[in-house]
C-alpha cells in the first residue's frame, strides 16, 4: 500500500470475488495495538463489513455512497468481481470534467 496513490486495498477470494476491503485505518489500527503486520492475514485485519458499488452505477450514486459511508476509495464490481476502484479524487475529477478512470486496487 505504500508504493500505491490509493488508501487501501481490495481483498478477494481465489476466484476474484471481493470478500473486504483493508485501509490504511485498519493498518494503523494494528500497529497502534502493538501486533506485527507481517504476521497476519487479511482476514484478521480486513473490514468484515465491505462496500462496493456495481460498474453501471452513476456517478451521483458513487458520490453519495462514498460521502455517506465516509469512504476513501470505493472499489468497482462487475459480477461481484473487483474490476478497479475509485478514490474520491477520481469522482471529483470526473464530476468536473477531466475524465474517470479505475485504478487497480
Amino acid at each position: 500500500m505504500t508504493t500505491s496513490s490509493l488508501p487501501g486495498a481490495s481483498v478477494v477470494d481465489d476466484k476474484g470475488t471481493f470478500i473486504a476491503f483493508i485501509s490504511e485505518f485498519d493498518i494503523l489500527d494494528v500497529l497502534e495495538t502493538g501486533r506485527d503486520v507481517s504476521q497476519l492475514t487479511a482476514e484478521e485485519i480486513m473490514v468484515q463489513d465491505h462496500v462496493a458499488i456495481h460498474e453501471s452505477a452513476t456517478l451521483s450514486e458513487a458520490v453519495q455512497l462514498i460521502k455517506h459511508q465516509h469512504l476513501l476509495v470505493l472499489p468497482v464490481e462487475r459480477e461481484d468481481v473487483i474490476i478497479g476502484c475509485v478514490s474520491r479524487r477520481d469522482l471529483l475529477r470526473a464530476w468536473i470534467g477531466f475524465g474517470f478512470g479505475y485504478n487497480v486496487c
